[in-house]
C-alpha cells in the first residue's frame, strides 16, 4: 500500500493527477479506510475538478488520528463543497446554498484545529460573502417566481371574468 501511495505522490507532484489517482485507488483497494490514501485520492480528484467524488474521500480522511491531516482534510472538504456548490449556482441555487453552508462548516472545523491557518480564514470569509450573495439571488428568484404566479392569476382572471365572481 505504501509503495502505491509513494508512486501516486510522485505522479501528483508531476501534475499527472489522473495517473496519481490510479495509484491511490490501488492503495485503497488494499486498505479502503486509509486516511492518507483517501486524502490523496481526494486531492487528485479535486485537481481533476471531480469535486463531489473528492468530498467522499475527504470525509473519510477527517476520521484520521493525525490532527494535521484532519485539519487539511477539513480545509479541502470546505473547498470541495464550495466548488461543487458554485458549479450548481445557475441550475439549482438551493443546492448551491446548501453546499456553501457545508463549506463554511468544514472550514470552521479546519480553523478549530488550527486557528492560525490564514488560508482557511480567508476561504471562510470568502465563502461567507459568496453565500450571502447566493442567498440574495435566491430571494430575488423566489420573488420573481411569486410575481410570475401572481401575474398568471391576474391574466387568467382577465381572460375568464366570471371565475372571479
Amino acid at each position: 500500500m505504501k509503495e502505491s501511495v509513494h508512486q501516486g505522490n510522485r505522479l501528483y507532484r508531476q501534475g499527472q493527477f489522473t495517473e496519481s489517482l490510479k495509484m491511490y485507488e490501488d492503495a485503497l483497494n488494499k486498505e479502503p479506510e486509509s486516511d492518507i490514501a483517501n486524502f490523496n485520492a481526494g486531492t487528485a480528484l479535486y485537481k481533476e475538478k471531480h469535486y463531489d467524488e473528492a468530498i467522499g474521500h475527504f470525509q473519510k480522511a477527517i476520521l484520521s488520528d493525525d490532527a494535521s491531516l484532519r485539519e487539511r482534510a477539513y480545509y479541502n472538504l470546505g473547498n470541495s463543497f464550495y466548488k461543487s456548490g458554485i458549479g450548481r449556482e445557475k441550475s439549482d441555487i438551493a443546492a448551491a446554498v446548501t453546499s456553501l453552508r457545508e463549506s463554511l462548516r468544514h472550514l470552521a472545523s479546519a480553523l478549530a484545529l488550527d486557528k492560525k491557518d490564514q488560508d482557511a480564514q480567508y476561504n471562510y470569509d470568502f465563502v461567507n460573502k459568496e453565500l450571502e450573495r447566493l442567498r440574495k439571488e435566491q430571494q430575488k428568484q423566489q420573488q420573481q417566481s411569486q410575481q410570475n404566479k401572481d401575474g398568471q392569476k391576474d391574466q387568467e382572471q382577465q381572460q375568464n371574468p366570471e371565475s372571479g365572481q
